[in-house]
């Protein structure tokens, strides 16, 4: 069976601060205020606001949310609810700001989320000058452009999952990842990236293990990565047990030469769960090639021999236009004869093997 999704506790507690409100801090079984696919394995959340709350009743300045945040901080070890172990800006273009970074400085979250606002400028550099450094294993960035990560290493050496959403040029500011277990990329060229975090950032990724990319924007393989960069990279990940890949291009590029490398092939055998959505234009003649390796590779006991549970699905669209891209319109699976000839032949290889559908929950966990 796959992972379960459903490792959150029942109740979390959450503490806001607004430029001109807070703190405020309740316990809560919902997580509508949180990002999506922020972690769940956390007890108590500091939401940092920098949208002020209106109408305005006290002073609307960075300097006052700062106060607010000092007495969160100095409260945190006083009180009879857990530490906070998740810190997540929100609309945070001057989150950033050294004194905002200095106002933290004694906490000790496992979890950092980010959520820019526009231009989504953050700064993380006062992060590494904390006295206390923060034990991070989850990070989480969205939307956000930086130039500020000259001095970002440091704190990665503990973190063990790294997602990206829909950021400007995540290649640019990539730290080294000496310990990254999972690896998330959505958008942004996320196959590029994901290439070049394995060639330059992963200092060892054969110890990844959970991989979701998803590239609908239409802006992958533009600059020095092609698809054979993407497959041989997946090929180095010698213990990858999760493969989530949501693409509107072609698997395997548009690469015809004689180093062209075949993604199916590509897969390496450590894998337990396999989520694949695709262009549905791949059920054309034209990609009849596409199908037959697919096939081929299907009918092969020793091909992705641990395989438990796939999903395969042909009916991925550019959403870049879409706020939500997993819209109402696109959850029907297409049963197509030859998705269902594929699934046939490798259920008839591998007798074990559950097909599952598509469901959004799994973009969870991380």
């Amino acid at each position: 069976m796959a992972p379960s999704t459903d490792s959150a506790p029942a109740a979390f507690w959450i503490t806001e601060v607004h430029p001109n409100a807070g703190p405020k801090t309740y316990q809560t079984h919902q997580r509508s205020q949180l990002p999506e696919s922020a972690p769940q394995n956390f007890e108590h959340a500091l939401l940092l606001d920098f949208e002020p709350v209106f109408p305005p009743g006290e002073p609307c300045t960075l300097e006052a949310m700062r106060a607010r945040i000092k007495r969160v901080v100095q409260n945190d070890h006083n009180s009879d609810r857990p530490p906070i172990d998740l810190v997540a800006f929100v609309c945070g273009d001057r989150g950033g700001e050294g004194r905002v970074w200095r106002a933290l400085d004694g906490l000790q979250p496992r979890h950092l989320l980010v959520k820019g606002g526009t231009p989504g400028d953050f700064n993380f550099n006062g992060l590494t000058r904390l006295s206390t450094k923060w034990p991070l294993q989850h990070v989480w960035i969205s939307s956000c452009m930086s130039r500020n990560y000259e001095e970002f290493d440091p704190i990665y050496d503990t973190v063990t999952s790294l997602s990206f959403f829909d950021c400007e040029d995540p290649s640019s500011f990539l730290p080294e990842l000496p310990r990254l277990r999972k690896f998330a990329v959505f958008e942004s060229g996320s196959c590029s990236v994901f290439a070049h975090a394995i060639h330059y950032r992963m200092t060892h990724p054969e110890m990844l293990q959970v991989l979701h990319i998803q590239t609908t924007d239409g802006i992958d393989f533009e600059d020095e990565y092609h698809a054979g960069d993407f497959c041989n990279a997946l090929q180095q990940c010698l213990s990858l047990k999760t493969l989530e890949f949501y693409t509107i291009y072609r698997f395997d590029g548009d690469d015809r030469d004689e180093e062209h490398q075949v993604f199916a092939k590509s897969l390496p055998p450590s894998l337990q769960h396999l989520r694949i959505r695709g262009p549905a234009f791949l059920l054309s003649s034209d990609f009849a090639e596409d199908r037959r390796i697919l096939t081929e590779c299907a009918a092969d006991p020793g091909w992705l021999p641990n395989l438990e549970t796939i999903t395969f699905r042909l009916d991925a669209k550019n959403h870049a236009h879409i706020k939500n891209r997993f819209s109402p319109q696109d959850a029907a699976n297409p049963r197509a004869p030859e998705i269902d000839a594929f699934l046939t032949t490798l259920k008839g290889s591998h007798p074990s093997l559950e097909v599952v559908e598509w469901d959004r929950s799994v973009l969870g966990g991380l």
